[in-house]
């Protein structure tokens, strides 16, 4: 078990859960990126969205990617 679950994820009952506030976030930002917007575009509608970051940082296209990268990351494992 990390200490940081993925952003859109949490730990319940010691088990990686689903935020229900973040989770729909994360859904959104894989939405826009599958319908060709940019990383850094995202990250600038999050930022004007006033979407927190997990760690109350300014979104990035790093930020952005590392949610879409740890998004099918979860997914392979089956939540």
């Amino acid at each position: 078990v990390t200490p940081w679950p993925p952003y859109g994820h949490w730990f319940l009952n010691g088990e990686l859960q689903r935020h229900p506030k973040e989770y729909p976030i994360v859904i959104e930002i894989i939405e826009r990126w599958k319908s060709g917007q940019s990383m850094n575009s995202i990250a600038t509608w999050l930022i004007r969205r006033g979407v927190k970051s997990q760690m109350n940082k300014k979104w990035s296209r790093n930020s952005v990617k590392n949610v879409i990268e740890r998004k099918r990351d979860t997914d392979c494992q089956k939540l």
